[in-house]
């Protein structure tokens, strides 16, 4: 029953003229890359206003970075080079 749900959910987010992506494990920035691509193939109005890129691999962020660049001129691009354990606020 909850996927009943799940088209008004999409729709509404859709609606959003612009969003943070934040892709966490991202190794080459394929999810991201994907993304926007969708919103361009289907001709959704919807920004992508900043992307943060977190990978423990530095070679994989590198390339990430590269590959959203890329593919997207017009947005703020921040790439965190952190594991899980590591990338959490220390008291």
């Amino acid at each position: 029953m909850p996927l009943l749900f799940y088209p008004a959910v999409v729709a509404g987010f859709y609606k959003n003229k612009s969003i943070n992506v934040v892709d966490w494990g991202c190794g080459q920035a394929m999810g991201t890359i994907s993304y926007l691509d969708y919103i361009k193939s289907n001709q959704i109005n919807q920004a992508a206003g900043t992307i943060t890129l977190i990978e423990p691999s530095e070679i994989a962020l590198r390339r990430a970075n590269l590959h959203v660049k890329a593919f997207n001129k017009n947005s703020s691009i921040s790439t965190v080079n952190k594991d899980l354990y590591s990338a959490r606020d220390k008291k």
